[in-house]
């Protein structure tokens, strides 16, 4: 019976190679390793099978031989001592011994008719295991012949960098005889040998500590790999920073994006606190896995009238503030060309950025971070993204000033001075425009917010505010949405001064300011979860004392918030027409004249209905209020919850018609 299972042995070739591209099939571990620990346990089966039928079969032999035939002598022996024999042997006894053995022969026989089970039982094992190792030789076979497609996959591979970096002009030090020193001359000459091609010139840069003394000029139709190795150092003589798709001082451009373009950089490592590359004028430019070192205070690279630029992904770090430390310095700077901006070469364009990409960025200490200072009235800085980044420690993160059609997603603010600036235009004496352009058309979605701030400085602040009545309109900014952003700072959360079209949904967190609006027309807010941490209205429409306003806020619509407070919820003045319903607002602080909602002068045509206000402490004044200032104020189902007062609503506006009764508890 002893038909022993042989253990599957691991193959030397299923150890031999690492078939990366199988990863991660189960719990992170590569197929070889699923396969040898399948191989592993399959092994201990087998080894309990075994030794499971080797102790069988040795019982039953001891049983058939020896163990019975000891068995019964023993007990005989010990029967013919007692003198058991001697008094009972007759025939009835020899009888019974014979009933005896019998039964013992019928063990017996049960016990062989057991072990032809456990056979079957073996077999039945043996065949699966059999089929089982079938299925591991086919999957084996399919490893193999995908290993031939990946071995195949890899010769092309091979085959292509070779293509590119031997059979032509391509690889930098070995046809120009690169070194660390003449890197500006090898690509220079490079881009004059390579010029008028319709395709990409691919150019690998292997490690070396490399000095730019020279801007390279008029980048083109070509692909840059740096070796992560490969650190870039940029002497004051460079202009325009390392690169630039331009030629400088050149003025005759033909009109529109007609510079240098198609242009990839990859792992450019700048070590130095200088301007590291400009471009303007030209189309598709794209810089991958960006590191730039760089004095706060100061430009690191810029961009101007560019259409098609990205980032992906980009780490620069300040090392200290510049000598001529300017706030308005964007780290990467985004604008239109005019004759004082960007003036080294293009100077007769009046061209904007648009189509522009920043991905996975991160910005630690700048004065500013990404945006830019000045605007031309009727251009736009057009269509933008912003995705994970991360900027941190600057004094402004984004600055934008006539910008359109941005989207800032799934993006972490930490401890800036303002995380998101927007401002009107500033007087251009160059072109003589008037005011009048302020960004418009935002999308922030999936943000957070983080820091510790001034009195009077906000995570998100749209300040196209009138300092004078003589400044002229700085215009409005339209159509700003925000939804599921976080704050956890002090200060504001944001202040929205002459906007238009704002819709603010599923904002949470807590802020000491919370979120003011002046000469605000056409505002949403539902589903926001806010507290006000300091005795500030969580929410407040008003004009700007600090600025000169000359409008009102009007139509707006306030419902299904949860606002915590400690004496003010939400503050309506000088606004014609909105609704304020569905709300529910805690007030924690100790006066005895908190105020959940307050229409104050200014205010008419307000509907205020179905909103329930917790007092954590008595209250005796009314909770729910227009002023008599106001006009045409409603109050319906409003409930004060902790209210020990005759009236929890107070109604002094005038022309309020059909007043309806307050309610209180």
């Amino acid at each position: 019976m002893k038909d022993y299972i042989n253990p599957y042995n691991i193959p030397n070739w299923l150890t031999r190679y690492d078939f990366s591209v199988y990863g991660n099939l189960v719990n992170g571990d590569t197929l070889q390793e699923v396969l040898s620990n399948f191989a592993y346990y399959i092994n201990e089966v087998i080894s309990i099978v075994n030794k499971y039928t080797n102790d069988l079969e040795d019982t039953l032999k001891w049983l058939k031989g020896e163990g019975v035939t000891n068995a019964v002598n023993k007990k005989m022996e010990e029967l013919i001592k007692e003198g058991y024999f001697e008094d009972l042997i007759n025939d009835q006894l020899f009888t019974d011994f014979d009933d005896k053995l019998n039964k013992l022969a019928k063990l017996i026989e049960e016990l062989k008719e057991s072990d032809i089970e456990i056979n079957k039982e073996i077999f039945s094992i043996k065949e699966n295991i059999e089929g089982t190792l079938s299925t591991i030789n086919e999957l084996k076979e399919s490893i193999k012949n995908n290993k031939n497609e990946i071995d195949k996959i890899k010769d092309s591979i091979n085959e292509i960098k070779v293509e590119l970096y031997d059979s032509f002009e391509f690889k930098a030090s070995k046809k120009y005889l690169l070194t660390s020193t003449n890197i500006s001359e090898v690509l220079q000459q490079i881009v004059d040998d390579n010029e008028g091609l319709s395709y990409h010139s691919i150019v690998y840069i292997p490690p070396a500590n490399y000095i730019f003394n020279k801007t390279v000029e008029r980048l083109n139709n070509i692909y840059i790999v740096f070796d992560k190795k490969a650190t870039l150092k940029v002497a004051d003589s460079c202009i325009m920073g390392a690169f630039t798709n331009g030629q400088i001082d050149k003025d005759d451009y033909p009109s529109g994006y007609s510079a240098g373009g198609n242009i990839v950089i990859e792992n450019a490592n700048f070590i130095s606190d200088i301007y590291a590359f400009g471009f303007a004028l030209g189309t598709n430019i794209k810089l991958k896995n960006l590191k730039l070192r760089f004095k706060e205070g100061a430009h690191g690279g810029e961009i101007a009238g560019v259409d098609g630029f990205t980032i992906d992904k980009g780490y620069f770090k300040s090392t200290g503030k510049s000598e001529n430390y300017r706030e308005e310095a964007e780290v990467i700077q985004i604008q239109t060309t005019t004759p004082s901006a960007f003036s080294y070469y293009g100077r007769r364009h009046t061209l904007p950025c648009k189509n522009v990409k920043f991905s996975r960025v991160t910005i630690d200490g700048a004065s500013t971070g990404l945006g830019s200072h000045g605007a031309v009235y009727g251009t736009w800085e057009e269509s933008f993204i912003f995705e994970k980044c991360n900027i941190k420690n600057c004094t402004i993160g984004l600055r934008l000033f006539g910008f359109k059609n941005v989207i800032i997603t799934d993006c972490t603010f930490e401890e800036n001075k303002y995380d998101i600036l927007s401002k009107g235009l500033i007087k251009n004496d160059d072109l003589n425009r008037p005011f009048g352009q302020a960004t418009q058309d935002v999308q922030l979605n999936n943000v957070v917010f983080r820091a510790t701030r001034g009195d009077k400085e906000a995570c998100i602040h749209f300040d196209n505010r009138r300092r004078t009545a003589d400044e002229g309109g700085l215009g409005k900014s339209e159509n700003i949405v925000m939804n599921n952003v976080i704050f956890a700072t002090t200060g504001y959360a944001c202040r929205f001064h002459n906007v238009e079209g704002v819709t603010l949904s599923n904002l949470t967190g807590y802020s000491d300011k919370g979120i003011r609006f002046s000469n605000a027309y056409i505002v949403s807010l539902a589903n926001i979860n806010m507290e006000s941490k300091s005795d500030v209205h969580c929410v407040i429409f008003s004009k700007d004392p600090d600025y000169y306003t000359d409008g009102v806020n009007k139509y707006v619509n306030i419902k299904c918030c949860n606002l915590k407070a400690v004496n003010k919820g939400i503050g309506v003045y000088d606004t014609f027409e909105g609704n304020i319903q569905d709300n529910s607002i805690q007030l924690t602080g100790p006066s005895s004249e908190k105020m959940a909602i307050e229409i104050g002068g200014g205010g008419k045509k307000f509907y205020v209905s179905n909103n329930v206000e917790y007092c954590h402490t008595p209250q005796t004044g009314p909770t729910f209020s227009a002023s008599q200032y106001a006009s045409e104020v409603y109050f319906n189902s409003n409930l004060s919850k902790g209210y020990t007062g005759s009236n929890n609503t107070q109604n002094d506006s005038t022309g309020n018609k059909g007043t309806f009764k307050p309610s209180y508890a």
